[in-house]
């Protein structure tokens, strides 16, 4: 296994330290996909740090020995100094573009988060505007019996009311509303 593998596999296992964007994990397979990559690049990340140390390293170490050198040895170290420079410099390119894309994945992670947060939400009162509707619809119909209720009873009183005007007229006392007896002289 070649250095960068292990740190690779080092910082997976969380032997290495990370950043705030791995502690972004989701049950749902999406956010976890996600999240999966994010450690995969950080890994990555981690890993050209380290290979860009030990370049700096070499490279500083082929500086000091190009001083007092042979005007040949030193075209051949300039020659790797310029490699070295060359690599270090895409490592850190790689290592931006990486980064950058870390935090853009960690944004759509966060971005599914909020997204699923707000649909809980209206799932919620979806249900509450169910449930009150419900309600409504059970109160309009009490409502409609206790208006044709009152209705019925209106509809009694002006009966009796318009019985007893005629049985009076009459001559009759109403004794009881169904039967009627001729009032005493």
């Amino acid at each position: 296994m070649d250095l960068t593998a292990r740190r690779a596999t080092r910082l997976a296992s969380g032997q290495l330290r990370s950043s705030p964007i791995t502690a972004i994990v989701e049950d749902d397979n999406e956010t976890a996909k996600q999240a999966e990559q994010i450690q995969h690049l950080e890994a990555s990340i981690e890993a050209l740090r380290e290979d860009g140390r030990d370049d700096v390293a070499a490279l500083a170490e082929r500086r000091d020995l190009e001083r007092g050198q042979t005007k040949q040895d030193r075209k051949r170290r300039q020659q790797k100094t310029f490699e070295l420079e060359v690599r270090i410099q895409e490592r850190e390119a790689a290592i931006s573009q990486l980064t950058g894309l870390a935090e853009r994945l960690g944004w759509k992670v966060a971005e599914t988060r909020r997204r699923r947060q707000r649909m809980e939400a209206i799932r919620q009162y979806e249900e509450a505007i169910t449930e009150h509707s419900r309600d409504a619809e059970r109160s309009t119909a009490e409502a409609a019996r206790y208006r044709k209720e009152v209705e019925l009873l209106w509809q009694e009183q002006r009966e009796e009311e318009d019985g007893a005007e005629v049985d009076e007229g009459e001559g009759f006392a109403v004794v009881d509303s169904t039967s009627a007896e001729p009032a005493p002289s």
